[in-house]
């Protein structure tokens, strides 16, 4: 079972995708109404091929930043195991421990059931990664001492804040030098 739960992870990003791309593709249809642009656009494309082109461009768009935050987070936590853990046996019993990944693939599922509300989806989301991440602490609570997983869960937050707000901040002076330059 531990070759297959390897799986997991891209497996929940491609549901999470597959949700996120059917929302995203009755949106920008919706969208495209209001602006007018949908009558036009069914003169080049018939509607469900307009509906599967949205779809697999909203559908990938999501799988690639889900799949750089998947990135982002494995770099965290392994710079994190390197700090904090003590001994190779033990960070070896942290790589190797699986058992938390079906909590994804159950989020991954469940959010294909809420495909009509974003809010559905998000809180679905970031509920699954809060109890999955809540349950590797349990789980890595048998390796750690309580003062290297106060250590690890503050290393978590402070790299993810981080970079947050530096994202934040780089997008903010983008949108306000995009602002700028426009002849107002």
């Amino acid at each position: 079972m531990s070759h297959y739960s390897g799986y997991f992870p891209f497996f929940s990003i491609v549901l999470f995708s597959i949700s996120f791309g059917l929302f995203g593709e009755n949106a920008l249809l919706h969208w495209f109404e209001n602006i007018g642009l949908y009558g036009g656009m069914l003169e080049f494309l018939s509607e469900q091929e307009l509906r599967i082109l949205l779809f697999v461009f909203c559908s990938i768009t999501c799988f690639m930043l889900l799949a750089a935050l998947k990135l982002v987070a494995e770099t965290f936590h392994e710079f994190a195991v390197l700090l904090f853990v003590r001994t190779e046996e033990d960070a070896i019993k942290v790589r190797v421990n699986r058992s938390g990944l079906t909590i994804l693939l159950i989020g991954g599922f469940v959010s294909v059931l809420f495909t009509k509300s974003i809010f559905a989806i998000g809180l679905i989301f970031i509920t699954t990664k809060v109890v999955y991440f809540f349950y590797y602490l349990y789980q890595m609570s048998s390796v750690l001492t309580p003062l290297s997983l106060i250590g690890f869960i503050t290393f978590q937050i402070a790299s993810w804040s981080s970079s947050i707000v530096f994202i934040s901040y780089a997008f903010l002076k983008l949108y306000n030098s995009i602002l700028a330059s426009l002849p107002i």
